[in-house]
């Protein structure tokens, strides 16, 4: 019986209270009969961030698409991370390249593959830079 490992990977760009992670796994589908690869971009903005406040009262359904314009397809992911007080550590948001039309990413295999991805990363580390520095 042949096993179908599934493979994890991530790439860290950090910034001044921020950083910005691009993550990478594959997975066996079934139903395609191969093994498909899933790309997701995420921001991590710690509480000294000058943004930190305007994320910390946002969250899905309001985020502030008008400073950050560039998630792909919009933010799909947001959660905020307590410490054991219950106070607020850290913000995470991203979105995923999984969307309907999105099957050319599956085939990105290599850090190489998925330039479009990390393209996206370096632009949101561009803008959460930019933001701190307001």
């Amino acid at each position: 019986m042949e096993n179908n490992w599934d493979r994890k990977e991530e790439w860290w760009l950090r910034g001044i209270d921020f950083i910005v992670v691009v993550k990478h796994w594959n997975s066996f589908s079934y139903i395609e009969e191969k093994t498909i690869n899933h790309w997701n971009v995420y921001g991590h903005v710690y509480t000294d961030h000058p943004y930190f406040n305007t994320l910390k009262e946002s969250s899905l359904q309001n985020f502030p698409y008008g400073d950050i314009n560039v998630l792909h397809c919009g933010c799909t992911f947001f959660q905020k991370h307590f410490d054991e007080k219950g106070e607020i550590t850290s913000i995470q948001f991203g979105s995923d390249y999984g969307h309907l039309y999105d099957e050319w990413v599956k085939n990105y295999e290599t850090e190489q593959d998925a330039k479009e991805v990390f393209y996206d990363a370096e632009n949101l580390h561009k803008i959460l830079t930019e933001l701190g520095n307001g």
